[in-house]
């Protein structure tokens, strides 16, 4: 018998990144010694373009234009090392806009990630009560901080919906945005998340910004999900 998922589970699949102003300057400062200087190190990674397989077989990416896509290792150097988020097993790689740097206050990309669990069964859909959802997910994030602040990583709060959460059931897409505190950051921080349903997992890109810049993000909406 295969896996499965209920629709509810798939929001237990915890994608959060924080964003470019969150991002620790004196700790990037330490990596620019290794370079000549700010451009030659973003200048380094291997953006690619055009048609783009992303993990085994999981999907192609046509890479909308005006934008570029990083493999894992890349990714991961952005996310993790520039932006001082944990790094992850999981990330497929990361789709970024050509016309800003990944290291200013407005920089934002799109993460890809795949979760193996199992077909997700969208029966209750409907059903959900995304308030209820919500508020257990607030609650999650408050028992989760100790292992991150243990781990050296900032606490962080959920504000609450930056667009509530939406099922495309013709397209086996769920949309949902959340929006973030790091800590003390001035800026908050935006999720959002669109959620792929396969056969046999749940395939996400994770959009993450700036909340000062959710009109960049949504204006580019169709272009990234087309893609």
């Amino acid at each position: 018998m295969k896996n499965s998922l209920t629709f509810t589970a798939i929001f237990s699949i915890i994608c959060l990144f924080g964003s470019a102003a969150n991002s620790n300057e004196a700790d990037s400062a330490a990596l620019y010694a290794s370079f000549n200087s700010r451009d030659s190190m973003l200048n380094s990674l291997d953006y690619k373009t055009g048609l783009i397989p992303v993990g085994d077989n999981l999907a192609t990416i046509t890479v909308p234009q005006g934008f570029a896509f990083l493999n894992a290792k890349d990714a991961e150097f952005i996310l993790s090392d520039l932006w001082g988020n944990p790094k992850s097993n999981d990330i497929l790689g990361i789709l970024v806009p050509r016309n800003v740097s990944m290291l200013d206050a407005d920089g934002w990309a799109i993460v890809y990630s795949y979760d193996p669990s199992g077909h997700v069964m969208d029966d209750d859909a409907g059903k959900t009560n995304y308030d209820d959802l919500l508020e257990e997910m607030k609650k999650q994030f408050v028992a989760d901080n100790p292992e991150r602040i243990k781990l050296g990583y900032k606490p962080i709060e959920l504000i609450g919906w930056a667009k509530k959460p939406f099922y495309d059931k013709s397209s086996h897409k769920l949309h949902w945005a959340k929006e973030i505190k790091f800590d003390k950051d001035s800026a908050n921080t935006l999720n959002y998340n669109i959620r792929m349903l396969g056969r046999k997992g749940v395939l996400v890109m994770n959009i993450v910004s700036g909340m000062g810049n959710i009109a960049t993000v949504e204006s580019n909406m169709d272009k990234v999900i087309s893609s």
